[in-house]
């Protein structure tokens, strides 16, 4: 029993030495390293307690409710005010918080969907921007994601939204995620883009921050309408000039649908990523296969296909 508390005791000495530095990574912690010894070792005590995740310089505390052992209620109760300071403390005057590493961007999202008591009725409302910057294309998020974490999400349909991905996800590891949204009623675009942001509720927003000597990827978490507004105006663009994920996936026949829906070739090339020649010479691919001399010729031929008239 002895043993026990003293277990609580220090997890408690441990929780609160890392929750009021108000950091998310070992950089930011104020009056701390790299070599900090003593934020370090009580990192670890958290983290073999489930209390704590750290992933390179960037760490994240975890809601008392999830430790991996059974905590007396009193130090529960304090473990919840701590995590409440840690994860609400601000970073700077203007009221934004700095969110470490791409831990820190995932733990906000985790933490977005706790906010409201009835999620099941009222799910988060995503909507994101994936950057064409090569990385997201190159790994498995599917198979990276926490599925413990994530299969509650899925089933119980806590999450909706709009994502825009980079033309590279098609073929690429980073396919697998894309079926997994579409199963939860997430709509899915295509649309190459610099931008990397994620609005939460339309109320909130994550964006990249990218300060100069900054050792780790950093995010800006923002409240404030004059920044989240813009951002909501900017998806909306971007939404709008992007193809849809069934459209893309078909190829050929996708600018097929898109012309017949009234898009231009310079539209369609820059939703594709491609050129308008490239977009134009498809086209021109599809007329000669189809053996016709016009585009109206090719669009009533498709018209009928669709109606089951042609094959």
């Amino acid at each position: 029993m002895d043993d026990e508390r003293d277990v609580e005791v220090a997890l408690r000495a441990a929780y609160e030495r890392v929750a009021l530095t108000g950091a998310k990574s070992l950089d930011t912690a104020p009056g701390a390293t790299a070599s900090d010894r003593e934020l370090r070792e009580a990192l670890t005590r958290l983290e073999r307690a489930g209390l704590a995740e750290v992933v390179g310089g960037a760490f994240s505390l975890n809601r008392p409710d999830d430790a991996l052992i059974e905590l007396d209620p009193a130090t529960r109760d304090l473990l919840r005010v701590l995590y409440d300071y840690w994860l609400r403390r601000d970073d700077d005057e203007r009221g934004d918080e700095v969110l470490d590493g791409e831990l820190g961007f995932w733990r906000h999202m985790w933490n977005a969907l706790h906010a409201h008591p009835d999620r099941a009725s009222h799910p988060l409302e995503l909507e994101m921007v994936v950057p064409d910057d090569g990385d997201f294309a190159t790994r498995d998020w599917l198979a990276e994601l926490d599925r413990e974490l994530l299969d509650p999400v899925a089933e119980a349909r806590l999450l909706t939204g709009r994502v825009i991905v980079p033309p590279a996800t098609l073929g690429s590891p980073a396919e697998s995620i894309i079926g997994l949204l579409l199963t939860l009623g997430i709509e899915v675009r295509v649309l190459p883009s610099p931008s990397k942001f994620a609005i939460y509720d339309g109320d909130s927003a994550v964006l990249r921050d990218d300060p100069s000597g900054a050792s780790i990827e950093r995010h800006r978490l923002t409240r404030r309408a004059a920044v989240v507004e813009p951002l909501r105006r900017l998806f909306e663009l971007q939404w709008a000039a992007g193809i849809p994920w069934g459209e893309y996936v078909k190829g050929a026949a996708g600018i097929l649908q898109l012309l017949a829906q009234g898009w231009t070739d310079a539209r369609i090339a820059g939703a594709m990523g491609v050129s308008t020649r490239t977009v134009s010479r498809r086209v021109s691919e599809v007329m000669a296969a189809a053996g016709v001399q016009s585009r109206f010729e090719l669009g009533m031929r498709y018209a009928l296909q669709q109606l089951g008239a042609l094959d």
